[in-house]
C-alpha cells in the first residue's frame, strides 16, 4: 500500500508544511507515517492525527530529570501525545533508545514498560534500540546486546506482547511471535521478512461477514488448542446466551486462521 514516512527532521519542526502534505496525501489515498519524538502541543498534534495512519514515537525515558538534561524537555507531553494517538486509532509503535549508564537500569525499563501497558495497551509494539556513540556522547560505549535482551525479557514479563530489538541483529528480537503459544508468526533478518506464517486474507474475509456484541469468546479446536491469538484454526462463536439474534444465520462458527493483527467489524473485534 503506498505511503509516505515523514522522518529524520521531526514533522513537528515544519508542522504547517507537514500538515499540507499529509492532508494532500490522504486525499489521494496515500497513507501517512510519522517518525517523531512526540513533543508537541495538544491542539496541533490532534489536527495532525486526523490525517495520520501510523506513528513511530520515541519514549526516551520515564523521568523529567533525564528529559531535561538530555532532551531539553519533559516526559509529560510525550506521554500525552502517545495516549492521544492511540485513542485516535492511529497505529502506534514506541521506540526506546537504551543508552548505557543513563537509562539502562532494569528499574527504568520496568517502569517504562508498565506505563506502556497501563496507558497504551499490551499490544502496542515496543522497540528497544541500540545506542552508538556519536556527537556529544562519544564517551559512552554502544549498548551491549545482553542489555537489550534483558530489556526485551522484562517488557514481556510485564505483559507486552510485541517487543523488538533494533539497530543490531538479534536471533529472536527481530521476529513476531504469537503471544499465546509463542509460535513464530513473522521471521525477519534486518529489513527482510524471511517467513510469514499468517493468513490475513482469511481473517479479513471472516471479519467482514461477522457481527457480534463485543463479548465473544473464541473457542479453539484442534492441534495447539489454547492459542487464541495467532496461528491455529479456530472458530468464532458469539456469546449465545446474550445476543444470539445478532449473529447472522450461518456466520457463527466461521473457521479462519488467526493473525497477530487486530481487525474490527462493527461491534466485533478479532
Amino acid at each position: 500500500m503506498p505511503s509516505i514516512a515523514y522522518t529524520y527532521t521531526d514533522p513537528h519542526c515544519l508542522l504547517r508544511i507537514c500538515l499540507r502534505y499529509v492532508s494532500a496525501a490522504r486525499q489521494t489515498g496515500v497513507r501517512n507515517v510519522l517518525v517523531t519524538a512526540g513533543y508537541c502541543n495538544p491542539e496541533p498534534w490532534r489536527h495532525l492525527l486526523e490525517v495520520t495512519d501510523a506513528a513511530r514515537i520515541d519514549l526516551k525515558g520515564m523521568n523529567d530529570d533525564f528529559y531535561r538534561k538530555f532532551c531539553s524537555g519533559t516526559v509529560g507531553p510525550v506521554q500525552r501525545c502517545l495516549v492521544d494517538a492511540v485513542a485516535k486509532g492511529v497505529h502506534v509503535e514506541v521506540i526506546n533508545l537504551i543508552i548505557p549508564t543513563l537509562n539502562d537500569s532494569q528499574d527504568d525499563i520496568r517502569k517504562l514498560t508498565r506505563w506502556i501497558k497501563t496507558n497504551l495497551g499490551s499490544d502496542i509494539p515496543l522497540h528497544f534500540s541500540r545506542f552508538f556513540p556519536q556527537y556529544k556522547m562519544q564517551h559512552l560505549p554502544p549498548t551491549p546486546l545482553e542489555t537489550l535482551d534483558i530489556a526485551r525479557q522484562i517488557a514481556m514479563e510485564e505483559g507486552l506482547n510485541y517487543v523488538y530489538i533494533g539497530n543490531i541483529r538479534s536471533p529472536e528480537g527481530e521476529n513476531t511471535y504469537c503471544p499465546a503459544c509463542h509460535k513464530m508468526l513473522i521471521e525477519r533478518q534486518g529489513f527482510i521478512m524471511v517467513q510469514i506464517n499468517l493468513k490475513t486474507d482469511a481473517v479479513r474475509a471472516a471479519a467482514k461477514k461477522f457481527t457480534g456484541c463485543g463479548n465473544e469468546s473464541p473457542r479453539v479446536y484442534g492441534k495447539g488448542a489454547g492459542c487464541r491469538l495467532g496461528c491455529i484454526s479456530i472458530r468464532i462463536e458469539c456469546c449465545k446466551s446474550r445476543c444470539t439474534s445478532q449473529v447472522p444465520a450461518g456466520k457463527a462458527g466461521v473457521e479462519i486462521s488467526r493473525s497477530s493483527e487486530i481487525f474490527k467489524c462493527n461491534k466485533f473485534t478479532i
